[in-house]
């Protein structure tokens, strides 16, 4: 289930616990360095006493310590499992529409996530490496990407499907790894030597962008007028003009391998 709120809230709650457990904490580093220096005098009398202090101490610092571990624990599962809340919303939308909720959600999951840099590092496990953060960026745009386009026509997101082949190739999974190895090879291109953080934090920041040219054309289409009804419309139509167009070009063929085919045996 998406449990982003819960994560931020209690990355909320174990970040006042670690401002509450500084001053327990150093009271404590004090007590001990006094008992130590009673100690190496040889003063066993004020070392017991303070030794009590340390009880005290301690104790104090108990409860904190166990809803401390008890929180990380819990923000570290829910940060695994983190998803992003898509909320219900109309199908059959035209492709500028589609473009608006595709671009709305990927600042959303922007504003979410960046969030996880600097609190990640403290308190969220393994998203202390950037690749892990990383992953979760990949994950959320490939689904809200999926989800977007399922908001359009069936035959647009075909389109985009094949479109994607062409791009990125019919075997790209949009895995982790296969952006890792992708943006690799593009910063090599470009004459750098990347390490595996500036890979992974390469990867992170462009999760966040989309295309400015695709944006822009949904939007001109937008501006148009143009709705779902007539996209779909010029869509079918388009893909019906390239099939009679083949059918055609495959009839023209057959009958000129028929002619010369005739030819050669009256020869």
């Amino acid at each position: 289930p998406c449990q982003g709120q819960r994560v931020a809230d209690e990355v909320a709650r174990l970040e006042k616990l670690h401002g509450e457990l500084n001053e327990p904490e150093e009271k404590l580093q004090a007590i001990l360095q006094r008992k130590q220096t009673a100690v190496s005098q040889e003063d066993f009398l004020l070392a017991k006493e303070i030794q009590e202090e340390e009880r005290e101490a301690r104790e104090s610092l108990a409860e904190p310590a166990t809803e401390l571990a008890s929180l990380k624990s819990s923000a570290q599962s829910l940060a695994k499992e983190y998803c992003y809340d898509l909320p219900p919303s109309h199908y059959g939308l035209p492709s500028p529409d589609v473009r608006d909720w595709y671009t709305h959600h990927l600042k959303l999951m922007s504003q979410r996530l960046q969030t996880y840099r600097p609190s990640g590092e403290k308190v969220l496990g393994d998203l202390t490496q950037p690749c892990a953060l990383t992953g979760l960026a990949v994950r959320m745009r490939y689904r809200i990407k999926v989800q977007a386009r399922l908001r359009g026509s069936a035959l647009m997101h075909a389109i985009l499907i094949v479109r994607d082949w062409m791009h990125y190739g019919f075997f790209a999974t949009f895995s982790l790894q296969d952006m890792l190895d992708r943006k690799r090879a593009s910063m090599v291109a470009k004459g750098l030597s990347p390490s595996d953080v500036e890979v992974c934090n390469a990867v992170l920041d462009s999760s966040f962008k989309s295309n400015k040219g695709v944006t822009e054309l949904a939007q001109n289409l937008g501006e148009a007028g143009i709705g779902y009804a007539t996209e779909t419309t010029a869509l079918y139509g388009a893909l019906s003009l390239a099939v009679l167009v083949l059918y055609v070009a495959a009839q023209c063929c057959r009958a000129m391998v028929a002619k010369l085919k005739s030819r050669d045996r009256k020869s």
